[in-house]
Order: C-alpha cells, then structure tokens, then sequence
C-alpha cells in the first residue's frame, strides 16, 4: 500500500548553543556505543531504532564462532537501541562490506545497500572484486529476519561506501534545478558519484542513473545523504579525518556548513553510552574500558569518519530529536602506548534536541 505522509513545513529552527571555543553544538555527544564494527548505520523500523553494523573478522564476536557459513567473511548484522540484542546476523550478506541501510516508509520496506567486498580478505583493495557494481537486499519482515538475496543494481558502478535517501520534491521543482525527475537519491564513493531514481513502485533493484553534469564537493569519502522537505536541500556528510556537512539544489553547486567540521575528535568520543546495550559491563568486556576517559583518549581517538544520521520520518516521536553515528579511531592505524592494537576504534553516537532536517539546516543558518 502507497502512504502519503506529510511534509515537513511546520518546523522552527531551534537556537544553538555555544561551547568555549566558539564552535556552534547543536548535538550532545553520548560516547561508544561499541567497537571494532565497521561503519554503522542507525534506522528507525516500526517504531523501533536499531543500528546496522558491518562485521568484520577481527571483532571478537564474529559469527562465525558459532555458525561456520561466516567464516572468513564479512558481513552485517542488526541490534536494538534499547536492549543492545542482537536481532540478526544476516547470512544473505556474508562476503559483503560497507552495507547501509535506508528505510522507505512509503512502501513499508527495508533496503540495504552495500558492495562486494570482503572485508576478512587481506589485500589492497578492501577484499573487494574489480567489477562490483552497488548490491541491494530488502526485507518487509516485522522482525528483520527474513532478507532478499544479493542482487547487483543496474546502471551503478564500482564503490565503496554507498548511501540512498528518500526524495519528495515536485517534478517541477526539480526541473527548475536543472535535474531529472526522480524519488529517490544515490551517493557513491567512487567515481560516478549521484545517481538518481525515478521508481514509482518502490522496487528500487533498476532504473538508476547518473545526475547529468554533477559536481562533487572538495571533501571525499565515507558518504551519506539526506533530501530535506524543510528547505528542498539535498544534504551530504562526507570525510575520513574529520566529517563535513555540505549542501546543494542541484549538485552543481555545493556549499559548505560554516559549522565546520561536523564532526571531529573530541574527550566525548571516550564515554560509554549505555545505548545499544553498551554498558560499563559491555564495555569492559569488548576492551573499550582502557580507552575510556580522558587519560587516553588522544592515543586512539585521531579520526571521525563515516558518519551517518537519523531519521528521516513521519515518526512524530522524531520531531525532536534527532541522531548521529559515526566511526572515531585510528583509521586501522596502531594506537599510540600503552594502549594495543584492539584499543584501536569505536562507533560513536550523538543526540540533538531537534528534528533531523532542523539539526541539518542549522548548520547553515
């Protein structure tokens, strides 16, 4: 069944607060809310918020200790933002890497998407096969059990990092920003970088192609993007040391949140949450108790990446508030003594009191 949900018109931008430097902050951030998952990506599902964490060999508590078709495979898995339990080690992505999720409300349908790379392969290119263009799974299961098989996208192209956001914009008001129409938005990693979608259906398996004559921002990597109702902008986070927030109309020209960067190192990356069950017992046991507090922090904590935000929703409990995941750590680098190498990242998770598409657009007000 096709929903017709609001659009996001009534909103007022909520004031920012200062810190001591000057650096506007209109996000608290929570701390760790695990470790040694790759990139996350938090999603709102009936109600229900939960985390997609890309699962890779090194993490202590890979699957495949107790069930053999992981073994030497990475892969992604779900987890509840109340209780931290684990809903789901999705066997349909075994072998895959830098999956994300997005969640299309109007077709009641859970999509994935990622790229054929196994993250457990040591090589130079990410244990990623040359020719991978961008992979999808779907689900409509309550419960996120039931998932499709891989399929590969037509019209997309070799990536890494991938992302998909929703998009409800007149014909006309994209046409008068010089794009073609479209319902949904792609961004790749990897050369050709936006691709639009224009399904009327949901099924979003084809139909892809480029944005003719786009340009990209000067920062690269780790990308996510949001369409806002609020103001008609498209919104992209992208970098790998620290995290920028950028915007455009028609992705020709981008600018850049004065606000910046979004997302950098800070002694808040070091708490433990206590979300997602990451609790001080949790973090002891998965080795994040030495790299809490302040003592140590600067020896691990040397890159935000990869970040992501939620959500995008008719949800009226999302009105105020809003969410932001992304990695902190040494981008696989040793951390500095006494730290060791399994002390080396963890995934971090901040709170605004606002709506996402208000947290977006107070960036640039």
């Amino acid at each position: 069944m096709h929903l017709t949900l609001p659009v996001y018109h009534v909103y007022v931008l909520t004031a920012l607060s200062l810190v001591a430097d000057g650096r506007r902050v209109d996000f608290t951030t929570k701390g760790a809310i695990e470790v040694d998952t790759n990139e996350n990506s938090v999603f709102l599902w009936h109600g229900e918020v939960y985390v997609l964490e890309n699962i890779p060999c090194y993490y202590t508590e890979h699957a495949s200790r107790w069930d053999e078709r992981f073994a030497n495979a990475s892969y992604s898995r779900i987890r509840r933002e109340d209780d931290g339990s684990i809903v789901t080690n999705i066997s349909a992505t075994i072998g895959y890497g830098f999956v994300s999720a997005f969640v299309d409300e109007d077709f009641d349908t859970v999509w994935f998407f990622g790229s054929a790379c196994n993250r457990c392969i040591s090589n130079k290119d990410q244990g990623c096969v040359s020719e991978r263009r961008v992979t999808a799974w779907v689900s409509s299961d309550v419960k996120l059990q039931r998932w499709s098989a891989p399929v590969d996208l037509g019209g997309t192209v070799a990536t890494y990092n991938v992302e998909v956001a929703r998009v409800r914009a007149s014909a006309a008001h994209q046409a008068a920003n010089g794009l073609p129409p479209h319902s949904y938005v792609m961004i790749l990693e990897e050369e050709q970088r936006y691709l639009v979608n224009a399904a009327l259906d949901g099924n979003l398996r084809d139909g892809w192609s480029a944005i003719p004559g786009s340009k990209v921002p000067k920062v690269n990597g780790g990308p996510s993007i949001r369409y806002s109702e609020l103001d008609g902008y498209y919104y992209a986070l992208l970098g790998g040391h620290t995290v920028d927030l950028f915007r455009t109309k028609d992705f020709k020209t981008w600018e850049s949140s004065p606000n910046a960067p979004f997302l950098a190192p800070s002694a808040a990356d070091a708490q433990i949450s206590n979300l997602f069950g990451f609790t001080p017992q949790r973090a002891a046991a998965r080795g994040f108790t030495p790299m809490a507090g302040a003592a140590n922090v600067t020896r691990w904590d040397l890159n935000s990446n990869d970040a992501d935000v939620c959500c995008m929703t008719k949800d009226a409990r999302f009105a105020n508030t809003s969410l932001v995941v992304w990695g902190a750590g040494t981008q696989g680098r040793p951390p500095k003594a006494p730290l060791t190498k399994a002390n080396h990242c963890a995934n971090v998770i901040a709170q605004a009191p606002m709506s996402l598409p208000q947290l977006l657009a107070a960036h640039f007000a």
